[in-house]
């Protein structure tokens, strides 16, 4: 597997020279800061991202992470390669790495676009360490209300082939969430969002957490900010 990630590293820049077009590079990056309460616990969360390259190549680094009293749930860090596979398509390899104490690494390899409606879309699998795979999905729309005013709904949801009992996931159909959320967008760079949301668990995993005495459904309400096209 460690060979499996280092030839993915080394291979990455080699794709990206091959296939390199004469257009000036660019980059842009988006943060955001959150602040929620969920099964009465109050939550701090960053989801951020950064993008360098063209129209047909780029580097992508994505970060994502939950904090909750003292500790951080589901952190993580992607390191992709991006290439343009059609019209509003890109497909995309790299590695997970879980920020947590007993955090996995894993390859990745998915696409994202917009599918049909203008559904924003990314759809990945991974391979983790010990050769178990999982996929997840995620689609959002947005609707311009105002000019400043925007209205989000979106959608995630996760499967495992495998059961991961030490993290109180079984096999099959993980979990789904959706939600919905407002943004007042003050200028290109800065907006203040609000998004309530509802995650249901499924299945095995569904009972795996209720003989551990954990909710299979939850739902909560977060506040934040947004910085977007930023340019490094």
């Amino acid at each position: 597997m460690k060979k499996l990630l280092v030839m993915t590293l080394i291979t990455m820049p080699l794709i990206a020279n091959a296939t390199i077009k004469d257009d000036d590079w660019y980059n842009s990056g988006r943060l955001d800061i959150d602040y929620g309460n969920a099964r009465g616990q109050n939550q701090t969360g960053i989801d951020g991202q950064w993008r360098i390259g063209d129209d047909f190549n780029k580097f992508v680094i994505e970060f994502e992470g939950t904090r909750e009293g003292d500790e951080w749930d589901d952190a993580e860090v992607q390191l992709l390669y991006s290439r343009y596979l059609g019209k509003y398509w890109d497909w995309r390899t790299g590695i997970r790495q879980g920020l947590n104490s007993d955090g996995e690494t894993s390859l990745m390899l998915g696409i994202e676009g917009l599918a049909p409606y203008w559904f924003e879309t990314e759809a990945s699998i991974y391979l983790d360490q010990d050769g178990d795979f999982s996929v997840e999905t995620e689609l959002s729309y947005e609707l311009q209300l105002t000019q400043n005013l925007v209205a989000e709904i979106f959608s995630n949801t996760t499967w495992y082939t495998s059961d991961k009992l030490n993290e109180m996931q079984g096999r099959g159909l993980v979990s789904n969430d959706i939600g919905l959320g407002l943004r007042y967008e003050f200028n290109r760079h800065f907006a203040l969002y609000v998004e309530g949301y509802k995650n249901q668990y499924h299945g095995k995993t569904a009972t795996i957490r209720q003989l551990n005495g954990l909710a299979t459904r939850e739902q909560g309400l977060r506040v934040g900010i947004r910085l977007f096209n930023i340019i490094f």
